[in-house]
């Protein structure tokens, strides 16, 4: 494949995600997957910049206005992203190059919460305070929508600011805790239904909404980041700004005014070291130059707001015990082994179980059950079972086992084997009766992607497919 081909490629596949992720809500790959996608693409377009067209993904914001879900309104200030940066060197050098022109810069240090942008306008009204006059979805960046009537059932959102302006509009993101998430997936998983796949996912469908009870049930919340638009006294400073919002009740983000890059990388380490124990995700820090009129000098793309940039840690990893392996046969056949953990928090959910592909992936990791293991899950969506915790091995040798793969299908009891020679995946041949392989066929069947069957989940499946499981 040729640089151009590459280039073409890139940009359709980086397309295809933006549009799960901003615009369906449920994405396919990682952020850390995205970011390294969105990382060439920059690589190549930086080497030859005639390619460069309006529409590439580094030249727009990935999401679209959905009508259903509200009026289309036009924001009175671009709603635009945040530039990446992946390196503590690379933040050191975007403050020296700003240091150079404003010696004296200070810069505000924040937490990067994982939700869905809005922003809020208030009037001044006849009581003499400020009221709430419309909340909008970010869209595309220039148009959004209309989401007020959600926005005044979640609890963070104030609807009257005692502040003595004629108006005043606000930037923030809408996220949901932990606790609301577990919650929410406890009750999908009884009714059968559909669970979410991260708090950020159920976040903009759920302010989306068009029918605010069930907003408001869901239990949203929000964090203010910036000041779009208000009178002089606070606009000129961002962090000043933000603390006369949180003298007059707005909940907003955490942040710490930094003088030099030496104190600027300490907070960004603080906040990373803070995420485990936050009730909410993060997926990142905030750098901004605080004096705002210091941020058009800055630009960043016809894509991302000035003065700012966003630093995205590595992968979240945690340690937790690996209980057992078992098989889960699939609905073509494929027996695949199942890391059963130790349920533990990473990146936005509960994980308990993971795949490990096949039984060359388990030999290749080198996990014993009994394990301490390490988990991540990459931006939030696929855990993954990384490895070993070798040193948690000492004094326990005699409480570890190792997975041996089954010679025949626990399911149907027919005698597994490669479906061709040198294939690494091991496969059930009884394809017309296994129950397990029927029951995965009408699950896939009634999913949403194929036929979209309500109330048809796991447990009706397996009435269906193997009733004989279901006979007391």
């Amino acid at each position: 494949m040729d640089l151009l081909q590459e280039y073409s490629e890139l940009k359709k596949t980086i397309d295809y995600h933006m549009d799960r992720y901003y615009n369906q809500d449920e994405p396919e790959i990682s952020d850390y997957e995205y970011d390294k996608l969105m990382i060439r693409l920059k690589e190549i377009e930086k080497e030859h910049p005639e390619w460069v067209t309006s529409d590439s993904p580094s030249q727009k914001i990935g999401g679209t206005v959905k009508r259903e879900a509200g009026v289309k309104v036009t924001h009175n200030v671009p709603m635009l992203s945040i530039e990446d940066v992946f390196s503590e060197d690379a933040v050191c050098a975007w403050i020296d190059k700003v240091h150079a022109m404003h010696p004296d810069c200070t810069f505000s240090v924040e937490t990067k919460i994982d939700g869905l942008s809005m922003s809020l306008r208030y009037v001044k009204e006849v009581d003499g305070k400020l009221h709430l006059q419309l909340a909008e979805t970010r869209g595309d960046g220039l148009i959004g929508e209309d989401v007020t009537a959600n926005a005044r059932v979640v609890g963070d959102v104030l609807q009257v600011i005692d502040l003595p302006y004629d108006s005043l509009e606000l930037r923030g993101e809408v996220y949901m805790s932990h606790e609301d998430f577990e919650k929410y997936n406890e009750e999908q998983e009884r009714l059968e239904k559909k669970t979410a796949a991260n708090p950020r996912n159920l976040a903009a469908g759920t302010l989306r909404q068009l029918d605010t009870s069930i907003t408001k049930k869901r239990g949203l919340k929000m964090f203010i980041f910036n000041v779009q638009d208000g009178p002089d006294v606070i606009m000129e400073s961002h962090g000043r700004g933000m603390d006369i919002l949180k003298a007059a009740g707005v909940p907003i983000v955490y942040h710490k005014i930094c003088k030099t890059k030496e104190e600027v990388v300490r907070t960004i380490d603080e906040i990373g070291r803070m995420r485990e124990e936050l009730p909410y995700d993060i997926d990142g820090a905030v750098v901004k130059i605080d004096h705002i009129a210091f941020r058009q000098e800055f630009p960043a793309g016809s894509k991302y707001s000035s003065g700012h940039i966003a630093y995205k840690y590595p992968p979240e990893e945690v340690n937790t015990e690996l209980l057992d392996i078992t098989v889960q046969v699939g609905r073509t056949g494929r027996v695949t082994p199942v890391a059963v953990l130790k349920p533990v928090y990473v990146a936005g959910s509960t994980v308990s179980r993971t795949t490990l592909h096949n039984p060359f992936e388990v030999e290749r990791k080198g996990v014993l059950i009994g394990d301490t293991v390490v988990v991540r899950k990459a931006g939030d969506v696929i855990p993954e079972l990384v490895g070993p915790v070798l040193e948690r091995r000492k004094g326990r040798e005699d409480q570890l086992r190792e997975f041996v793969m089954p010679e025949f299908c626990p399911s149907c009891g027919a005698k597994l084997s490669p479906a061709k020679e040198g294939d690494k995946d091991i496969r059930c041949p009884n394809v017309e009766s296994c129950p397990a392989q029927l029951t995965e066929r009408v699950i896939s069947l009634a999913s949403r992607k194929a036929f979209d069957i309500e109330h048809l989940g796991e447990q009706s499946a397996i009435a269906l497919t193997n009733p004989e499981e279901n006979r007391p």
